[in-house]
């Protein structure tokens, strides 16, 4: 999960991103390898309540190991994962 070191969301946000991530069943980095593109460094400007992070994820996760065909149960447990970040996020900003 990259968030340009800090500087393109919340700390609260990212925290709650982190957590959930951690506590999920995959392997996390954090800022590492990447930081976040253009888009996260251009758009995340929390000043002005504008949050951006950037997740990166391996194709096995939604893919067969080939990763050449799509896997409906691996992409159904990214898929777990990534509504309880989306929750997280939609309950802190309200």
């Amino acid at each position: 999960m990259g968030d340009a070191d800090g500087t393109s969301s919340s700390p609260g946000l990212i925290e709650t991103t982190l957590s959930i991530l951690d506590h999920s069943d995959y392997n996390v980095s954090h800022n590492h390898p990447f930081k976040g593109g253009y888009i996260t460094r251009h758009f995340g400007k929390p000043s002005e309540d504008q949050h951006a992070l950037q997740l990166e994820m391996a194709k096995v996760n939604y893919m067969d190991d080939t990763e050449m065909k799509y896997n409906d149960e691996r992409a159904g447990r990214m898929r777990e994962v990534l509504k309880k970040i989306f929750e997280g996020l939609i309950a802190q900003l309200l």
